[in-house]
Order: structure tokens, then sequence, then C-alpha cells
């Protein structure tokens, strides 16, 4: 258990698990604190790059380079192919759901997806989904490159992912 002080600096090597009423500062490089919300605590370890979803929406070229945290059933659609050379973003389901990862206007993906002793091949799709069977920490990474959506994707469950 950790008092109350004055911590200048907490490192967490590993894990660290935090109650419902658990209250928690980050304090970032500029000296600003992160609000105690686990929404702006994981922002701030993350950069200030990340961004928790609670509802569908549609991704702009400004959203290239966050992180994603999955947080309620929702649709993602990226960008426009065509207007995002080099967009890139990591979707992570941080509470179990079904999430998607849609193609705005029919770029195809491509790539692998790895579940728990599994993989499955990405050809000529328009769609990545969370499966019923994804876990937290899931992952999936997106790339603009060469016309085409490039991803990858890791899963705890054999059927983590599915891509239609």
């Amino acid at each position: 258990m950790i008092e109350q002080s004055n911590f200048k600096k907490l490192r967490v090597f590993g894990s660290m698990i935090l109650g419902k009423t658990a209250v928690l500062m980050a304090q970032m490089q500029s000296g600003k604190f992160a609000s105690s919300t686990r929404a702006g605590v994981f922002a701030a370890v993350n950069g200030g790059t990340a961004e928790v979803i609670t509802a569908s929406r549609t991704l702009t070229v400004e959203d290239s380079g966050k992180t994603f945290a999955l947080s309620a059933a929702a649709t993602l659609t990226l960008p426009s192919l065509a207007s995002a050379p080099g967009f890139k973003a990591t979707f992570i389901n941080t509470v179990d759901g079904l999430y998607t990862v849609s193609s705005a206007d029919g770029a195809v993906m491509q790539g692998l997806l790895m579940g728990l002793s599994t993989g499955g091949a990405v050809l000529n799709k328009t769609n990545v989904n969370f499966s019923g069977a994804s876990l937290r920490g899931d992952r999936v990474d997106v790339n603009a490159v060469g016309g085409i959506w490039s991803v990858s994707g890791v899963g705890q469950a054999t059927t983590s992912f599915t891509s239609t």
C-alpha cells in the first residue's frame, strides 16, 4: 500500500491495479498534473497522445499517432486513405467489448491478426473487429502505407479478432 506522500516520481515496473475509488495524479514533463480520472492518467502516461473512446466516431488526419483506449462498444472509422498518407494509430481494448476499426472509403486492409496460438491473415478486407472473446490489453495497429491500410494485431484469445 502506498500512503499519501509528496512523491516526485513513482515508477511502476510491471503493473499497478487501481480500485474504483483510487485517486492517482500523474505529473507531465510540463509540470502540469493530469486529472485523477483513469482517462487522464492513461493520456498522461502515453505522452498526451492517448484518447479514451466511449462512442463511435470518424477519425481525422489530426488523430494520427494517437493511442485509442477502447472503453465502450464503438466503430472507429479511419480517415480517407487518400487524405491521410502516413496515418498511424493504435487501438487497445481496455474494457472487454465489441469494437470495429473500419476503412472509410473502402480502401483495403492487409496484415496479420494474432490470437493465442493462432493467426489470421487480413486480405482485402475493410473492417477489423475486436470480437466478444477479445480481452483487455488486446491491440491493433493501423498504418497507411503504399495505398493500403496495413494492420497488425495481438490478442490473448484464439478468436480475439475477425476481419470482414
